[in-house]
């Protein structure tokens, strides 16, 4: 595979909340033996070198076990600084995941988690996911690690969307049921789970906070995860072809 054709994402091997919890278990055992050499100095100033033995060790020996979870956190960190994902011409290559070479054909598309957490109107967090959607096997997860999540998800879009389109155009023309995940639709009406409603009582569709919003006349609005559904952008870019062709 010529280089000059591939793009290639890489992992990082820490995001900010990775950090967060390495840090906190540095700490710990940072804390501990710190106490634990107070005590040796106390033990040592009041009763001599047997009671700086006997007040430090049970410290010292807290502090080596509160290592472990410090060097398990190394490791997961250095496994995760090995993954990438390669776009190739062929398919998707994600190194380093267990995974094999997947052709484009064998890609059914994928689900985006794009959520902010708010504290009033400060945000505390942003989750990004994308979950790649193949034909055969378990999904791929590819979390906000990866270097240019959003241009990784744009490029499998730009591979899968335009194979995937014409297909479902030619159901909805023919009168079918397309399927969205927990969503699907005809030309005639919309199907949310035990919901059932015609087009004309649906006012819109549109994603806003990670939440596929469905607008209805009359009705509180219904709310569905986006990242529950699959290609939410070729259910919106449908869903208006059939409001136009009305």
């Amino acid at each position: 595979m010529s280089r000059a054709t591939q793009q290639h994402y890489p992992s990082r091997a820490m995001n900010r909340e990775d950090w967060m919890l390495y840090l906190l278990a540095l700490a710990i055992p940072l804390g501990l033996l710190g106490y634990g050499l107070w005590r040796v100095y106390l033990g040592y100033a009041q009763f001599g070198r047997a009671a700086m033995v006997s007040w430090g060790q049970p410290w010292f020996t807290s502090a080596a076990w509160a290592v472990i979870p410090l060097f398990i956190l190394t490791v997961r960190a250095v496994w995760f600084a090995r993954r990438e994902v390669l776009i190739v011409e062929q398919g998707l290559v994600p190194y380093g995941m267990g995974r094999k070479p997947i052709p484009w054909k064998h890609i059914e598309g994928l689900t985006i988690d794009d959520t902010r957490y708010h504290l009033l109107r400060l945000t505390l967090r942003t989750r990004y996911r994308v979950c790649l959607l193949p034909t055969t096997g378990k999904p791929i997860t590819l979390d906000d690690r990866f270097d240019n999540l959003h241009g990784l998800a744009e490029a499998i879009k730009k591979r899968c969307f335009p194979r995937l389109l014409p297909e479902l155009r030619a159901q909805l023309q023919a009168y079918q049921w397309v399927y969205f995940g927990p969503l699907r639709f005809n030309r005639t009406q919309l199907e949310m789970g035990k919901r059932r409603v015609p087009w004309q009582q649906v006012h819109s569709l549109h994603v806003q906070a990670g939440m596929l919003v469905v607008e209805l006349d009359g009705n509180r609005p219904v709310r569905i995860l986006s990242a529950k559904i699959p290609n939410v952008e070729l259910l919106l870019q449908l869903v208006e072809e059939l409001y136009t062709g009305q």
